[in-house]
């Protein structure tokens, strides 16, 4: 491993970038097939990332909680070492009682004894423990040291290292949850209803962590970065609090989904007091959440947007919101049943969507193209809209009207 290339994230700026690539590589958590496959990619991608150089994965042995179980960690060369035959047993003086009870965030250990999977001394530098905390529980703890670089572990990178441990944690969860609903479809129901609320509760916490370092943040720019991240965190919360489980499908009404993070974005940014009317003409659309939740963030982006920029210096005006359904692909008005799958959602014709976000303030630049802004907001839309099988449109003119148009299940 290139110490060198080790994130350095004690300024603020990088640890906006850290909180950004934490949020890419939790979205790819989220897809992992299983439990073992989450933890060595949580290990792969955030190596180096965070303000530390090597990490490690332990769970407490439910059988014997004295016990550790290794999953991946880190050799002493930087690179990825399978734990899975790893078992240790709980040491007092390194992790107290308090620490496996929730109440200490981060253990820290200056000029400490790092080992190799041997338990081999290899050598001195500061380590660090953080609890991966599922929502309800300890459930285990993400290691981390800095062997490689001997760098000192600051503020920074402890705060990161317990946001990933607890984003690790609660996506962990949320996997062995889906890996053990094989029985019946009640009691898959119950196990999807607890995981949905464990999931909201964790984004909430999430949330709140990126929030405090927003209000640390010195400069505009880190804290407007910082914000919209809690926007997207939210709106992901927003997602699980209203996920509709049955026993054959997990699906989301968009027409609540999108109020939901619309209310919330606009009340956050004062739109009441700042004299903008926020409408909203949104259609009861039931859809896969792996439709909802990219509609949720591009929808968090663009809205953030327009009330950032559309209104300044006291400008009034109107934004309008609108989601509508077009025409199925059988030719038919959405609401057919004949085949189809999109999104993972079975059954129905597919025909097209369209989100829209439109306002009446001062436009776009002139010659203002998708392509050439070099926002990180429109190019999470574009990301999105391509993972959709959709595409993003613009027009300026009286204000700025973007539309998100995407391929809907015609299952209504």
């Amino acid at each position: 491993m290139d110490t060198s290339a080790v994130q350095d994230v004690e300024d603020l700026g990088s640890f906006a970038e850290s909180l950004r690539a934490m949020h890419e590589i939790s979205l790819e958590l989220s897809g992992s097939p299983d439990a073992d496959s989450l933890c060595k990619t949580a290990i792969e991608r955030g190596i180096g990332r965070f303000g530390f150089d090597r990490l490690s994965i332990w769970f407490i042995d439910t059988a014997d909680p004295a016990w550790n179980i290794g999953t991946w960690g880190t050799d002493e060369n930087g690179g990825l070492r399978d734990e899975r035959r790893e078992r240790v047993r709980r040491d007092p003086i390194i992790a107290p009682p308090e620490f496996y009870s929730g109440s200490i965030p981060v253990l820290v250990s200056r000029d400490a004894t790092c080992y190799d999977g041997n338990r081999h001394d290899v050598g001195r530098s500061d380590k660090a423990l953080a609890p991966l905390w599922d929502g309800r529980s300890i459930i285990g703890e993400l290691s981390a040291d800095n062997l490689l670089s001997k760098r000192h572990a600051g503020p920074r990178a402890l705060d990161l290292l317990t946001i990933y441990a607890r984003t690790v944690a609660h996506l962990y969860s949320l996997v062995k949850t889906r890996e053990a609903l094989a029985s019946a479809s009640e009691a898959r129901r119950m196990l999807l209803d607890e995981l949905r609320h464990r999931t909201k509760n964790s984004l909430t916490v999430i949330a709140g962590l990126i929030g405090l370092e927003a209000e640390r943040a010195v400069s505009a720019d880190a804290k407007a970065t910082l914000a919209s991240l809690v926007d997207r965190v939210q709106a992901f919360g927003d997602l699980y609090g209203l996920l509709d489980i049955d026993a054959d499908t997990a699906s989301i009404n968009l027409e609540d989904y999108l109020e939901a993070i619309a209310t919330r974005i606009a009340e956050g940014h004062g739109a009441d007091v700042r004299g903008i009317t926020l409408r909203l003409e949104l259609e009861a659309i039931p859809v896969d959440a792996r439709i909802a939740a990219p509609l949720g963030i591009a929808l968090s982006e663009l809205l953030t947007d327009s009330l950032k920029y559309a209104f300044p210096d006291g400008r009034q005006g109107e934004i309008v919101v609108s989601l509508h359904a077009g025409t199925c692909a059988n030719g038919g008005a959405n609401g057919g049943a004949v085949g189809g799958t999109v999104g993972g959602a079975v059954g129905g014709a597919v025909g097209e969507a369209a989100l829209v976000i439109a306002d009446d303030g001062i436009g776009l630049p002139p010659g203002f193209a998708i392509s050439d802004s070099n926002g990180l907001g429109l190019g999470i839309v574009s990301m999105l809209a391509k993972q959709l099988g959709g595409r993003l449109e613009m027009r300026s003119g009286d204000g700025a009207r973007f539309s998100l148009r995407f391929p809907c299940p015609c299952n209504r």
